[in-house]
């Protein structure tokens, strides 16, 4: 039980390290805007990247490993960007 108690006062005193530096607070709404420029690239990119994964003939390789055929359809891919893209604004949001 000491080790849980230990975790979240170590937890406690980074959020509490964020929130009193405004330069921390700064980098971290600005890792949050990365994932929501990287979210525009990927939907309205020259590439329609549901379409791309979606159709993939010969399967396509992620870094853990080589998938061999889509298992989700150009829509469920379509709504995982768009959680992508809520959990980034509310990522930017918690920073600010």
């Amino acid at each position: 039980m000491a080790a849980s108690g230990s975790r979240s006062g170590w937890l406690s005193r980074q959020i509490d390290a964020i929130r009193d530096d405004r330069v921390l607070r700064f980098y971290g709404a600005a890792l949050a805007a990365a994932n929501v420029v990287t979210f525009v690239f990927w939907y309205l990119g020259r590439t329609d990247l549901r379409q791309t994964l979606s159709n993939a003939q010969s399967g396509y390789c992620w870094p853990f490993g080589v998938v061999p055929r889509p298992r989700l359809s150009a829509a469920a891919i379509g709504y995982l960007l768009f959680a992508f893209l809520f959990l980034s604004l509310l990522s930017a949001r918690a920073f600010c």
